[in-house]
């Protein structure tokens, strides 16, 4: 497994805690007042302000259409952005629905976004209308009954299957992490009998929570697994792993294919807490013809 460093744009005193990939942009929060969008050799396509203050909590998104909703929650607000048309839309979040813990588990449908949180309730976020609306579990299985059963399905695996030994779980990628009885890293698709048994990734059974995986990314055969201090690349059988310097740890790794390349963009971020500090966003590629 050869993997390249194709390049690495670093950003002082943004604070980055989002990156996305949506096909061929990659988007990153620009401090706390918007995004930047980049392309693929992290040039700058264009940047957009939102608003002062703004903390994302979550990111829900539409990769078909490149478009997608913010989540948040100290804002008081539903963050809809369309990035091929540059534009955005913010939707006040009404106080009934301010202290609703909003899940990973989401499903678009052309202006709606409808999220269940974490007790079997729905919510829809209506785009056009710039509203968001309780949704009761009987319409929401009229509405999308596959997104209702896999939603049953997820909320069965983080709260009673792996409840205790979890460290990751994405609804969008139908994705779980944890570790078995026997310390063996497991990676589980929801709803399939897709399962990668990755051995112990870490040297001791007592495992720190700075070593801990917080972060899956699957692209077609690469699974890539992201800790603070390493990024674990396995791919048919073979198994990569990179490391960084003591005073940075690893936050996200999202990927996409290049022809018969995977291209891996990665962000690091400071230890220092200060106001210069720096955030990193690394580009690298890995040949799949093995």
């Amino acid at each position: 497994m050869i993997v390249s460093n194709l390049g690495k744009r670093i950003m002082r005193g943004k604070e980055v805690c989002l990156i996305e990939n949506m096909n061929d942009m990659i988007v990153v929060n620009d401090g706390h007042k918007g995004i930047t969008v980049y392309d693929e050799n992290l040039k700058t396509i264009y940047s957009m302000e939102i608003m002062h203050g703004l903390m994302i909590e979550a990111c829900y998104k539409n990769t078909d259409t490149r478009e997608f909703l913010l989540f948040c929650r100290e804002n008081n607000r539903f963050i809809y952005i369309d990035l091929l048309k540059q534009m955005h839309k913010i939707i006040k979040i009404p106080t009934v629905y301010r202290e609703v813990i909003y899940s990973m588990c989401y499903h678009w449908r052309k202006d709606k976004v409808y999220i269940g949180d974490y007790s079997e309730q729905f919510f829809c976020v209506n785009i056009s209308r710039a509203v968001i609306e309780q949704i009761s579990k009987k319409d929401m299985k009229s509405i999308d009954k596959g997104f209702y059963r896999d939603y049953l399905l997820y909320q069965k695996a983080i709260r009673y299957d792996y409840q205790k030994n979890i460290t990751y779980a994405d609804f969008s990628k139908r994705v779980l992490g944890y570790t078995d009885m026997n310390q063996n890293y497991i990676v589980e698709r929801i709803n399939s009998p897709i399962k990668y048994n990755l051995g112990r990734i870490n040297e001791t059974a007592e495992v720190p929570s700075w070593k801990q995986i917080h972060f899956i990314e699957i692209i077609r055969d690469l699974l890539i697994l992201v800790s603070e201090e390493s990024v674990y690349l396995f791919y048919k059988g073979e198994c990569g792993k990179l490391s960084i310097s003591k005073y940075m740890s690893f936050s996200y790794a999202v990927g996409t294919l290049r022809g018969d390349m995977y291209c891996l963009f990665i962000l690091a971020c400071s230890k220092r807490i200060s106001s210069d500090s720096d955030d990193i966003t690394q580009t690298s590629q890995m040949n799949n013809l093995l």
